[in-house]
């Protein structure tokens, strides 16, 4: 009974490690099976699928969107670089961005944290979806989150 109990155990182990979000070097798997965004946020692992939004009134920009929930459960993390032709490069994160810069916010809980350090790689972008790498930190108040193995992979438009 221990023997099966353990064999069990050591099939359901290998299950749940193949299911969680991998920040691996192949891009086409980065986050998974069918989830194409991912990322790790203070000691919170957030994956789903995210849309690529092109922002032409106000101030342009191209957003890429991750939500999940609705009401007092509801959470997002929008990531913002503010240019009118998206090209690959790396986009520094600030708070009060300009053009050429990028803009961070997670929220969650009623609370917005907004990138207070790192930056986006834009790896590959066409008029159809985007991919590329994020990492740095966002703040709220005084509460600091490392945000680390951000990936989005072909999140389309």
């Amino acid at each position: 009974m221990k023997k099966i109990t353990l064999m069990l155990l050591a099939i359901s182990a290998g299950i749940l490690s193949m299911t969680s979000c991998n920040n691996g070097d192949d891009d086409d798997a980065a986050c998974g099976d069918n989830v194409n965004f991912c990322v790790t946020i203070g000691s919170e692992e957030i994956s789903g699928n995210a849309t690529y939004v092109i922002i032409t009134t106000g101030t342009p920009r191209h957003r890429i969107v991750w939500e999940e929930g609705a009401g007092a459960t509801y959470r997002n993390i929008e990531l913002d670089v503010f240019v009118t032709s998206l090209v690959a490069g790396s986009y520094d994160f600030s708070s009060t961005p300009v053009t050429g810069q990028a803009q961070l916010q997670y929220y969650v809980n009623g609370q917005s944290f907004i990138g207070s350090a790192g930056s986006v790689t834009i790896s590959s972008v066409s008029a159809s979806e985007v991919s590329g790498t994020f990492s740095g930190s966002v703040t709220f108040n005084s509460d600091t989150r490392t945000v680390s193995g951000g990936n989005f992979v072909n999140v389309p438009n």
